[in-house]
């Protein structure tokens, strides 16, 4: 049955999208391709056991939860926009973007670290980190992790633009891209059309009927 159903797909005469019939059809090479290109883009790493880790780091971070650590951060957030959208961009030296594009790099590991710590605030456990990190508490619980990533890059970004105060050259210039670049990322983190923060979120407070 495999061979004859590999057949008549194979001459175009028919079509199977299920994953079993899939399986048994020999893949042509640019399905083999293109099989090969998706699973270097969804490569993942987990790495488990990661809860005790977070609970020696947690104490330090815990202030930043409280409302004046909320208040502070807030307020870091929202003068580092306005002084950010105030100010145009300049012009920038070709020796500003390598540094700038490895604190993006950086950035993205705080990002997931705030997935994790707002998990903590919560007091639930960290399995492990890569995946696993919504699905906790209620409803509301799981929109202040989500929205936790999104939120690290708007307070990188409000620390980087209030660094332009006290740096000058190509530091300044690094500090510029980068607090451009978290903003970015922070936004497109938020759209709910992308498969990120903000379309978990969305899916929280406007769930799709069954």
């Amino acid at each position: 049955i495999a061979e004859a159903v590999s057949g008549l797909v194979t001459a175009g005469f028919a079509e199977s999208r299920t994953t079993r019939a899939a399986f048994l059809l020999v893949p042509s090479w640019g399905q083999a391709f293109f099989a090969f290109l998706r699973r270097i883009f969804e490569w993942r790493v987990m790495i488990r056991d990661v809860d005790p880790w977070l609970n020696r780091l947690f104490p330090v971070i815990r202030p930043f939860f409280s409302k004046g650590g909320q208040l502070l951060l807030g307020g870091i957030c929202l003068i580092g926009l306005a002084l950010f959208l105030k100010n145009r961009l300049p012009g920038f030296s070709g020796s500003a973007l390598i540094p700038a594009v490895v604190l993006l790099i950086v950035s993205g590991l705080i990002h997931e670290a705030g997935h994790a710590f707002a998990t903590k605030s919560f007091g639930r456990k960290v399995l492990g980190i890569g995946i696993g990190w919504n699905w906790l508490g209620p409803r509301w619980q799981r929109v202040v992790v989500s929205l936790a990533g999104p939120y690290t890059h708007m307070i990188l970004g409000g620390l980087a633009t209030l660094s332009l105060f006290v740096t000058s050259g190509v530091t300044r210039d690094a500090m510029h891209l980068f607090a451009a670049g978290s903003y970015l990322l922070c936004l497109l983190n938020l759209l709910p059309i992308l498969n990120f923060d903000g379309h978990y979120v969305r899916k929280e407070i406007f769930p799709l009927s069954k």
